[in-house]
């Protein structure tokens, strides 16, 4: 097929903190040896390699969910055999809004990181009934456990249908807690395995387009790559003997005054220096099937 294409330029395509994509991508292409005259529009864009009208742009990154609006062609002789064509990809969500129907419309991604001091939850999903959270000679800890982490998250937006709201994230608002994801999850392109992603539902908008009535709701995913469970050493201030619950005393005999490192059992560990407490596994988040949300 006569006519070659040489990519140029590439330019545009900047993020928008609140939108996502917003700004345009403009790509820039040379054409030469044409045959020229009436028909050479058309000859170009059937060039093998020149993108289709109304093709994505790239499988990834940032221009993901750009498509292509429109050719300008700039040609470069009178004879229409060589020519410059300029194509624009255009966000579907260029306005702030995206439009058309509620199926079609592509997410909004957003990442991030902050800063989180992680509490252990009065409640432990271990066992799938909530318990109480206790050290192994029973009794709860003091201090309470936290942890101080750097979180990654990723936000999401969707928007759903009436239905789709009501049977699906209406109960996760209805929880009244964060929830794990149950099984490994993707989103964007990324996967997560089981308990690494705690979603709380940020937001829920309900917006009118025409006679359409849609939610747009936001997802906030926290990402904890060792998953949510929580590990800690045990200790307290009392030992469980087998039978009773006893203080535990220091070398004068007296009640210690920090809580003691305790082994699988309960009892006092003899000497930290040379024995560590009893690692436990806490499940504070129930989990669920994010199936739903895509």
């Amino acid at each position: 097929m006569p006519g070659t294409l040489t990519r140029i330029v590439d330019n545009g395509g900047e993020r928008s903190q609140n939108e996502g994509i917003r700004s345009d991508l403009t790509i820039v292409y040379h054409v030469a040896g044409l045959t020229g005259g009436a028909g050479a529009e058309a000859e170009v864009e059937a060039i093998a390699g020149f993108p289709a009208n109304g093709a994505t742009f790239g499988g990834s990154g940032p221009y993901a969910s750009l498509i292509k609006q429109r050719h300008d062609f700039d040609w470069l002789n009178s004879e229409k055999t060589v020519a410059r064509v300029i194509c624009r990809y255009q966000s579907p969500n260029g306005s702030g809004q995206q439009s058309g129907p509620i199926a079609g419309r592509l997410p909004i991604i957003r990442w991030g990181t902050q800063s989180e001091q992680v509490a252990l939850g009065p409640k432990d999903f271990t066992t799938g009934t909530p318990l109480d959270v206790k050290n192994t000679a029973g009794q709860p800890f003091d201090p309470p456990l936290v942890t101080q982490i750097l979180l990654p998250y990723v936000e999401v937006t969707l928007w759903k249908t009436q239905s789709s709201f009501n049977t699906d994230v209406v109960p996760l608002f209805a929880r009244g807690r964060p929830v794990v994801n149950s099984a490994a999850f993707s989103i964007d392109g990324v996967s997560f395995g089981i308990r690494q992603l705690r979603l709380s539902v940020s937001s829920a908008d309900k917006e009118y387009e025409g006679a359409a009535t849609y939610y747009r709701v936001t997802y906030r995913f926290d990402v904890n790559t060792d998953t949510w469970d929580l590990k800690p050493a045990s200790y307290g201030y009392y030992e469980w003997t087998g039978s009773v619950m006893k203080p535990i005393l220091d070398s004068e005999g007296n009640p210690v005054s920090v809580p003691w490192p305790l082994d699988s059992s309960g009892v006092k560990i003899a000497n930290p220096l040379t024995t560590s407490a009893a690692i436990m596994n806490f499940k504070p988040y129930p989990i669920v099937s994010f199936s739903v949300l895509t």
